[in-house]
Order: structure tokens, then sequence, then C-alpha cells
């Protein structure tokens, strides 16, 4: 495993498991940024890790289904 692959890696598994540890009552909760909840952050976080890995196969990024279950995506 690369530096980097081993770096993401660490990072990836600590986000992991802040998002296991959210309440279902905490979904609506202020982030740092004003804009966004805890909900919209994890759909963005989803959402670019789609563009990228869909960038990097040269395909198209899938389209997120409505209700779709954020944690395991």
């Amino acid at each position: 495993m690369s530096e980097i692959s081993g770096r993401y890696r660490t990072i990836a598994e600590a986000f992991t498991a802040r998002v296991d540890g959210i309440r279902s009552e905490q979904w609506n909760a202020q982030t740092p940024c004003a804009e966004w909840d805890a909900r919209q952050l994890l759909e963005h976080v989803v959402s670019v890790h789609r563009m990228a890995t869909a960038g990097l196969a040269g395909e198209p990024p899938p389209e997120a289904e409505p209700g779709e279950d954020l944690v395991a995506a």
C-alpha cells in the first residue's frame, strides 16, 4: 500500500467512525459550515467520492437515490 493510500484509509476509517456515531436526532444538527447540517455534509462527502471514483474510471457519477441510506453509501 502506498503512503497516500495508507493516509486515505486512516482518514476514511476515522470519518466512518464519526458517521457511525451519529444518533438519529443529530442528523439535523448544524455543522461548522453555516449552510449545512450533518445530513447535508454527509451527502456532499458521498457525492464527491462518487464523482472522484467515477472520474478515475472514465464514467459519469451515479445519481443519488431519493431516501438513500447515506451511512451505507
